[in-house]
């Protein structure tokens, strides 16, 4: 129930990644909820479904900007399995703790892209300013979210048949 449960919050988080955070941006850097939900995921399920829930939601995210199809698959794939094997060593009840983990996944996102974008041709257009006011902007909404997740996670459906 808990894997259908993140997953169903990963798909609301997808939409609101595609259709209303582009409009919401600082300096062109939007906010990323896909990290949230990917540290969400490893903190809540196991390794396995982790793994295979980030990579599907990546690969979904990939199909709406074809030219870099399979980018964001393999950064969400990166991120989940290094999620999973560190999140046991620091307390997720503390909100510098979780602030840090966001910042250190922003980082991680960006540099994966650059590193993707570079193999691929395009170059790195992002100034040393864009880049920092994004990682910064990711880092703040990206911890809201987070807690806004964990809140959402909290609530229980009853269903009854």
């Amino acid at each position: 129930m808990q894997i259908l449960r993140m997953s169903a919050l990963g798909l609301a988080v997808l939409y609101l990644q595609l259709l209303v955070l582009p409009h919401i941006t600082l300096w062109h850097a939007a906010p990323n909820l896909l990290l949230a939900w990917v540290l969400l995921a490893a903190m809540k399920l196991p390794r396995t479904p982790t793994l295979l829930l980030a990579f599907l939601l990546g690969l979904a995210y990939d199909l709406t900007l074809p030219l870099s199809l399979g980018m964001h698959a393999t950064i969400l794939l990166l991120l989940a399995e290094l999620i999973n094997r560190l999140h046991n060593s620091w307390s997720k009840n503390s909100p510098f703790n979780v602030m840090l983990a966001v910042f250190l996944l922003s980082v991680g996102w960006e540099i994966a892209k650059m590193v993707f974008h570079a193999l691929a041709g395009h170059g790195v257009t992002a100034t040393a300013q864009q880049l920092t006011i994004g990682l910064l902007w990711q880092t703040v909404s990206g911890t809201l979210a987070l807690y806004i997740l964990l809140l959402l996670d909290r609530i229980r459906f009853h269903v009854q048949l």
